[in-house]
């Protein structure tokens, strides 16, 4: 769940991918700057290149997006509806149940699969609680086995995540409470 930054250190995949995009943006404007006015504001005695000063002026910015703490994005609070959206879908699931043993629940939506993938890009050691949680308010609120939650979140998850399987398939397997997991080894 990490990956390299343009200075050659390892951080959350999330950071990265923002740091890099902020990049392209601020290098795109430094070069359309300069070329209808020539201005040197960035450029005056640097031999550095456009995209060297983009990923030195989007470092910060790209970690403020992504710092938890006092960010733009308030983390706790997407985790909040992460939770909410899918225990919303499961109270749904839950009424139409019947007493047999097989328990069908329906897929999470992939909007909120992909604001999974954002969160757990960014926070990568907080998957374990946040799937906990999930586990946990779906058991104690609906009496839910977790290892049927557990499977749907493996199945929503493989299906709509842009995550690559292998990422997934670990991710899962580390992160989801040990009731949650499937006893065939899914």
């Amino acid at each position: 769940m990490s990956a390299t930054t343009a200075f050659g250190t390892e951080q959350p995949r999330g950071l990265v991918e923002d740091h890099n995009r902020l990049t392209k943006i601020i290098a795109d404007s430094l070069e359309d700057a300069e070329e209808p006015k020539k201005n040197r504001l960035f450029t005056r005695g640097s031999s550095t290149s456009h995209e060297e000063q983009a990923a030195h002026l989007a470092w910060w910015p790209a970690v403020a997006i992504n710092d938890g703490t006092d960010g733009f994005i308030p983390l706790a609070a997407v985790r909040t509806t992460i939770i909410e959206a899918v225990l919303g879908g499961l109270a749904q699931d839950a009424e139409d149940l019947d007493d047999s043993k097989d328990v069908l629940l329906g897929d999470i939506r992939s909007d909120v699969v992909h604001l999974i993938d954002w969160y757990i890009l960014r926070e990568p050691r907080l998957a374990p609680a946040l799937f906990g949680e999930i586990c946990l308010d779906a058991r104690v609120r609906f009496g839910l086995d977790p290892k049927d939650v557990g499977d749907l979140l493996r199945r929503s998850l493989h299906l709509d995540s842009g995550l690559d399987r292998q990422t997934l398939k670990a991710l899962l397997d580390l992160a989801l409470p040990p009731s949650a997991q499937s006893s065939d080894g899914r």
